[in-house]
Order: structure tokens, then C-alpha cells, then sequence
């Protein structure tokens, strides 16, 4: 499944936990609230883009290293997570301006 996991004394593990229960909640209701809009209302706004945009982001942020000490987490993953945070942190930024 995962090429890396949380080191034992951190809390990774346990956020990771936590936050593979929240992915899969939140995907059902973005899934959901979709197939909602699309198919029921008819109308997709750039909420639902954002929502879908920004699902995948925290999902890749978790499994990156969020909640371990930077330096137990393996360079190769803290480049990603960071990477990942700079493009999340822009789409919002640029969502919210836009507004």
C-alpha cells in the first residue's frame, strides 16, 4: 500500500489513522454533492471545483509525512509534502482573490 510509514514514536501514525477515516468520508460527500449538482440541480459551480481540486491535495499532503517530525520523515517525501502545501496554499490564495 504505502512505501513509507510514520516513524512508531511520533504521531503520525494516529493522524494518519485519523486521516485516511476523514479521505474516505470526505470523498463519499464531494462524491456525492457532485453527482448532486450535476445530475438533480444541473448547475457545477467553482465550489465544486475547488472541492474536488482540493481533496486529492490533503489526501497527498497525508500520506507525505503530515504529523511527523520533519526529521524523521525521508527527504524525498518532505519535497513532496512541501510541494504539495505550495500548490494547495496557491489554489486557495487564487480561489479566494477571484471571489
Amino acid at each position: 500500500m504505502l512505501e513509507w510509514y510514520p516513524p512508531p514514536g511520533s504521531d503520525g501514525h494516529l493522524l494518519l489513522k485519523i486521516n485516511i477515516a476523514f479521505i474516505a468520508v470526505s470523498t463519499v460527500i464531494v462524491a456525492t454533492r457532485l453527482i448532486i449538482r450535476a445530475f438533480v440541480i444541473r448547475s457545477l459551480g467553482i465550489d465544486d471545483l475547488v472541492s474536488t481540486i482540493g481533496l486529492p491535495l490533503t489526501d497527498s499532503a497525508v500520506f507525505n509525512g503530515s504529523g511527523t517530525r520533519m526529521d524523521e520523515v525521508p527527504p524525498d517525501k518532505l519535497i513532496k509534502f512541501f510541494n504539495v502545501s505550495l500548490v494547495s496554499l496557491h489554489f486557495l490564495q487564487s480561489y479566494k482573490t477571484k471571489r
